[in-house]
């Protein structure tokens, strides 16, 4: 069981409860299985996708198998009042992984450390100096020369 993320992209030329009724037709599949939906409402799309202008936009969360998450994305693909689908594995996303990953985590507190120093640097002369090096990386403040 892994955790999904759907965006669906319903018709703009249904109204919203018949594009309400295509989604749930395509939760179906899911049986019991607890899901969050969002509807985020009818939108205009940027260009136009399958002749179509507007678009009725549903996100849905859920837990799930591989194999309904499947069967939804083949039964969406049939329906022709589906404009596009979206899924996403977000426990093989990269940035899950690597929230899980240990190594990775403290090469991030270790930046995150790094770049405190420099804004606090930055805060407290006005400009950032490179250790090691009489050059600034930038000018100081207005009216002043810059060391070189």
């Amino acid at each position: 069981m892994a955790k999904y993320e759907i965006m669906l992209m319903v018709s703009g030329q249904l109204n919203q409860n018949q594009a309400q009724a295509v989604n749930d037709e395509l939760k179906a599949v899911f049986g019991k299985t607890e899901i969050t939906e969002e509807y985020l409402g009818q939108k205009t799309l940027e260009y136009p996708i399958k002749k179509e202008v507007t678009a009725h936009y549903f996100n849905l969360f859920l837990t799930s198998d591989g194999k309904s998450v499947h069967e939804y994305k083949r039964l969406a693909s049939i329906r022709t009042d589906v404009l596009r689908i979206l899924i996403l594995n977000t426990e093989k996303e990269f940035g899950y992984r690597a929230s899980q990953n240990a190594k990775k985590v403290a090469l991030a507190k270790q930046k995150q450390a790094r770049y405190n120093d420099i804004m606090k640097q930055v805060q407290e002369n006005g400009y950032f100096q490179i250790k090691g090096s009489k050059r600034n990386s930038r000018v100081e403040k207005a009216g002043a020369k810059e060391v070189w």
